[in-house]
């Protein structure tokens, strides 16, 4: 994977570096915002990347009077769908029965032993027909529910006998497996019993990093894949954060303003964000460094409310446009609408391509008008 990424981002680097003309660098000044580092999400420490050419600036600092946008970004978060079927308690627990008696079947022919008696054709008819009514009423879901768990629990318990008695030695990803199946099966126990809904609840076996996020949409209230804090300089986007969790991305304002700081060396003085951001801790951070931004004021009206209501405009209608509409450009365009990895490590690779795709397409661009405009 970090070859992957090393290759485009050098890709990016000679597309950026290439030693040109002092006209053309002012001409494209606004383009070298584009510098980053692809692991710098998780990393707090995250150094921006440095020029080799001795013909071009070191570093975004040397540009920052050429370019007017370098202190100025916008911040939000979105959420990265995956390729997942709905999940429902009955579709979690016959896929787990499902695998279960599959893996039971192939350890018996290895052995050569007899398949240990259960209730799985009969059950795997029941769940045909359930799947196929139009209303499901609650008693017809408990009663399969309740035969499922005690046919998990039965199939479970021939597996481990198996594995004990014969001390099979199963590689990783089987014992991985049988991990997330059992936790399955003790989270929907504790569903079924109590009506309590777990804490961590897995939604599918073959990717138990995934949790229901709320949105709170009206069509689709709760969403499975990747939430990122995304912030633009300039129109290039820039990932500050990535969790399959659920988290406030208000507690992320202080990290993006450092952030921005350090990939591009200049102290940021406008910040547009949503209103889930303007928490008092936020707006005690953006006055004490003096950072302007689009929150709804608290308290009186200052000397300067008119000013401050113009500016706050203009920053809002700026992230409204530019930020928000690079969320549905990149999924789109970019195949970010509907992430169809398969591990969790090819799919905040796939993110991190769709958007750096984006960026990079986005620089070509402007570097393509700028030679229109110097020829």
């Amino acid at each position: 994977m970090y070859l992957f990424i090393f290759g485009f981002s050098l890709v990016l680097e000679m597309l950026l570096y290439t030693p040109t003309t002092p006209s053309k660098f002012q001409a494209l000044g606004t383009s070298i915002s584009a510098v980053y580092n692809f692991h710098c999400y998780n990393n707090s420490r995250a150094q921006p990347l440095y020029s080799p050419s001795k013909d071009g600036p070191t570093c975004l600092l040397d540009l920052q009077q050429k370019s007017g946008q370098l202190d100025k970004g916008h911040a939000a978060t979105f959420l990265l769908q995956v390729q997942v079927r709905y999940p429902t308690n009955e579709k979690l627990l016959w896929e787990s029965v499902e695998w279960s008696y599959r893996q039971l079947k192939a350890i018996c022919k290895a052995l050569g032993i007899k398949t240990p008696r259960t209730k799985y054709l009969k059950w795997q008819r029941c769940n045909i027909s359930y799947s196929k009514m139009r209303r499901k009423t609650k008693s017809k879901r408990r009663r399969l529910d309740r035969s499922l768990l005690l046919l998990l629990d039965k199939i479970d318990g021939e597996l481990g006998k198996l594995e004990k008695d014969y001390k099979l030695q199963m590689p990783e990803k089987y014992r991985r497996r049988r991990a997330t199946i059992k936790k399955i099966y003790t989270q929907q126990h504790q569903i079924f019993h109590t009506g309590e809904k777990p804490k961590g609840r897995i939604v599918s076996i073959g990717k138990n990093y995934l949790r229901p996020i709320v949105r709170g949409k009206e069509i689709k209230p709760v969403e499975f894949g990747a939430k990122a804090n995304k912030f633009q300089i300039d129109g290039i986007s820039f990932i500050e954060h990535l969790n399959f969790n659920a988290f406030h991305e208000g507690n992320r304002f202080q990290d993006t303003i450092f952030k921005a700081q350090r990939l591009t060396r200049t102290k940021t003085r406008l910040a547009g964000a949503d209103a889930i951001y303007a928490t008092n801790k936020n707006r005690k951070f953006a006055a004490k460094y003096n950072i302007r931004t689009d929150f709804k004021r608290k308290g009186r009206a200052g000397k300067h409310e008119r000013q401050r209501k113009q500016m706050a405009a203009m920053i809002t209608k700026e992230r409204a446009t530019r930020l928000e509409g690079s969320f549905g450009k990149e999924k789109e365009h970019y195949r970010l609408k509907k992430i169809k990895a398969r591990t969790r490590a090819t799919e905040t690779l796939w993110i991190f391509f769709g958007i750096h795709t984006a960026n990079a397409l986005e620089i070509g661009r402007r570097m393509a008008k700028a030679l229109q405009q110097v020829a």
